[in-house]
């Protein structure tokens, strides 16, 4: 996936599972603090829940994707995702007023049969290159350690503003850690890119 515009050292930070709220909103603050840009891969449901974080984050210059409507391990095992990915896509349609064509399955599985669904539909599937493994409430030192040790140009990190797709989450060593990663990050002359939607 490449940046919407030409950027010399691009590093994409991706957050999962949300809209939720205190975390979308905070998380949305440092990043622009920082004037950094970030894709949001929304979940139908939480999307439903927390309209205004998807406006908001749109709106802010971020890109929305899609993360399927319940991130349901069971639709995501038998490949049965179409019709969660469709709601989606018409979710966000209708908040942002535009077209999605970014989708991450849900733990990034999906069959090769739904892949190819999705490819024909003209979606761009979206994995990630490192995790910080923020859903087992991790300290956000080795969050950030994690991501700044594997910087490099084009690297896209999976991390988390939601929980699936419960509406809820603790999610304040993620936010925690932003405040060290893009800093450092800023310093060695990196990015903050969004990924294309295109």
């Amino acid at each position: 996936m490449a940046p919407d515009a030409d950027v010399a050292k691009p590093i994409f930070l991706t957050f999962d599972d949300g809209p939720c709220e205190p975390n979308t909103s905070q998380i949305l603050e440092v990043l622009k603090k920082y004037n950094a840009r970030a894709t949001f891969f929304v979940c139908g449901r939480n999307a439903e829940r927390c309209p205004e974080d998807v406006k908001r984050a749109a709106s802010e210059g971020h890109a929305i994707g899609n993360h399927t409507y319940s991130h349901s391990p069971w639709l995501a095992l038998t490949g049965r995702l179409e019709e969660g990915i469709e709601e989606t896509s018409q979710i966000i349609e209708r908040l942002i007023g535009r077209q999605s064509h970014l989708l991450r399955f849900p733990w990034g599985f999906g069959r090769r049969k739904i892949k190819h669904w999705a490819e024909r539909q003209g979606y761009h599937i979206c994995r990630w290159d490192i995790a910080v493994y923020d859903w087992w409430r991790v300290p956000p030192k080795f969050i950030a350690q994690r991501v700044i040790q594997h910087a490099r140009p084009g690297l896209i990190v999976l991390m988390h503003d939601g929980d699936q797709a419960t509406g809820r989450g603790n999610r304040s060593h993620t936010l925690k850690a932003l405040d060290l990663i893009i800093p450092a990050l800023l310093q060695q002359e990196y990015e903050f890119a969004r990924l294309a939607n295109s």
